[in-house]
């Protein structure tokens, strides 16, 4: 993935690849970053959009105002925008 990411231009900077099943990216945003994560017995592949901050919950429910349908579309109906009403950190799935 980070030779992906790094290949393709992309302003997203990869840590080194890590020995566990999951990693955190910085987006270059305060407050928000991505999680990979592999669960190799499902053979699946999750990437949580995190979060974090004071802002979070007006910063997700910006976020999801913006781009539910388009995600829905390009991700289909199994992608979860999940609010966490209470926590701290917001995660889409």
């Amino acid at each position: 993935m980070k030779q992906f990411i790094e290949e393709s231009g992309s302003s997203i900077r990869m840590q080194k690849p890590p020995a566990a099943a999951w990693t955190n990216v910085s987006l270059g945003k305060s407050n928000f970053s991505l999680s990979p994560n592999v669960f190799v017995r499902e053979n699946k592949i999750n990437i949580w959009v995190n979060i974090f901050g004071p802002n979070a919950k007006h910063n997700f429910d910006e976020l999801k105002s913006k781009c539910f349908d388009r995600s829905v579309a390009e991700f289909g109906p199994e992608i979860e925008w999940d609010r966490k009403d209470t926590r701290k950190c917001l995660r889409l799935l």
